[in-house]
């Protein structure tokens, strides 16, 4: 039973958000994560949970000249300043695909950065897509496929 506001039953299981929500996760949590404003929780199954924040995802493909450039190199050194998740890759058909996730805003700024890319990287064209899966909590080059 509930003494005050703060106090949680024996089967619930909270965390603080932004220091004024406690959140009823159930009782079996195997791991919680807070990245950026997004809280990911794997309770049975993986959850990702946005609290009132502007969390965006995209995938990028880019083609040109972006293989041989450095562009994967420069992705994560730029998408790293931008406090971004995700990941970037070369595919075989000679283009760069990368996954964004993160705030609304740094999103849209990556996507205007590798519109330019590195030095020595011409391209052409850019597609883009909403990415709605988990990705990792920092960013990383990703093998070639």
């Amino acid at each position: 039973m509930k003494n005050d506001a703060n106090e949680k039953e024996d089967n619930e299981v909270g965390i603080q958000v932004n220091t004024t929500s406690i959140v009823n996760l159930g009782s079996e949590l195997k791991d919680i994560k807070k990245i950026n404003d997004v809280v990911v929780v794997n309770h049975d199954s993986s959850t990702i949970m946005n609290f009132g924040s502007d969390i965006k995802g995209v995938c990028v493909n880019i083609q040109g000249k972006v293989q041989g450039v450095f562009y994967r190199k420069w992705t994560v050194e730029t998408a790293y300043k931008l406090g971004l998740h995700g990941w970037v890759r070369n595919l075989k058909d000679g283009s760069v695909e990368a996954v964004f996730s993160g705030k609304s805003a740094a999103v849209e700024s990556m996507i205007e950065k590798c519109r330019a890319g590195p030095p020595g990287a011409r391209v052409s064209t850019i597609d883009i897509s909403t990415y709605n899966e988990p990705v990792c909590d920092d960013f990383k080059q990703m093998p070639t496929v």
